[in-house]
């Protein structure tokens, strides 16, 4: 007996390792109830949360900065010479 571990996605199983596995074989398959989906929807959440502080910011009067003087020219970056 061999187990693989891996994850089962759109009715494939995709392992997290390179494994070589005869043409036909008895297997049974055993999953946790951890989701991996959960990853995405958290940052799906935080997203949004983030676009909802910059709409809340959208009319928001910024400070003022002054441009600093003492930065260098920039760079030419043309084919001339």
């Amino acid at each position: 007996m061999q187990a693989i571990d891996g994850y089962f996605e759109n009715g494939r199983f995709i392992p997290n390792e390179r494994v070589t596995l005869p043409k036909r074989v008895q297997a049974v398959l055993v999953f946790s109830e951890n989701k991996i989906d959960n990853d995405k929807t958290e940052r799906l959440f935080w997203l949004e949360k983030f676009h909802d502080a910059v709409k809340q910011a959208e009319n928001e009067e910024m400070a003022y900065i002054p441009r600093s003087t003492g930065m260098r020219p920039p760079i030419n970056l043309s084919d001339e010479e």
